[in-house]
């Protein structure tokens, strides 16, 4: 392989098993779940991964926003409290949304 366009998946998984000496018939013979060293497994194991950092990245968020004050108010209803004659505000910080950001990122082409 002379470029990282000719590696595939199924080619790292199959010089893992090269190099770890896997020995199947010994497993088989203990009757236990399928390989690990296959596309399928690390595509499972993959997506368990994602769904546990998701939940992780949600609770930072919610906790994050918890911690600066005024962050729960929408920006039309914080815009009316610094407008409102002796209202509780009389400045606001705007900036983007973690979320809105992340997205961004996610939509950009890889260099």
């Amino acid at each position: 392989i002379n470029d990282a366009k000719d590696l595939s998946l199924e080619d790292v998984i199959e010089r893992v098993r090269k190099a770890a000496i896997i020995d199947d018939d010994v497993l088989d013979k203990d009757g236990g779940c399928k390989s690990i060293f296959t596309v399928e497994a690390f595509r499972e194991a993959l997506a368990e991964e994602q769904v546990a950092t998701a939940t992780f990245h949600a609770d930072d968020e919610e906790e994050e926003a918890a911690a600066i004050p005024g962050s729960f108010y929408q920006v039309p209803e914080a815009v009316s409290l610094i407008h409102a004659k002796d209202g509780p505000a009389n400045w606001a910080l705007f900036g983007p949304n973690q979320i809105w950001i992340r997205e961004r990122k996610s939509m950009q082409a890889p260099p």
